[in-house]
């Protein structure tokens, strides 16, 4: 039986990082299945970067080199481990304004 999906979701103000923390979990595995972000601005930000760290260590990294809405699919989820925390992070730029937003089993 499938885990009941959780939807987190980060807007911070200006320039700052947007952050999507799960806590580690003794009985419980994150698998996340979907990254909705957006940087807001008038023009492309400068270099962006979306990452995801399980436990520490980084096991999803991409440069954002377009403004607007994107979308990051993991089709069979990008599992974590028991006892970690799964963290994502979208770096914040000069003067921009980050949304981030996940979908979890």
């Amino acid at each position: 039986m499938a885990a009941d999906q959780r939807f987190y979701t980060h807007a911070p103000g200006l320039s700052q990082d947007a952050v999507i923390t799960l806590i580690a979990d003794a009985d419980e595995i994150h698998v996340l299945r979907v990254i909705h972000f957006s940087y807001r601005s008038a023009a492309a930000p400068s270099i962006g970067k979306l990452t995801v760290d399980v436990g520490g260590a980084t096991v999803y990294e991409d440069n954002v080199v377009e403004a607007g809405p994107k979308q990051v699919l993991f089709d069979d989820g990008l599992y974590g481990n028991k006892n970690e925390a799964l963290v994502i992070t979208l770096l914040g730029l000069n003067n921009k304004v980050g949304r981030l937003n996940a979908i979890v089993d």
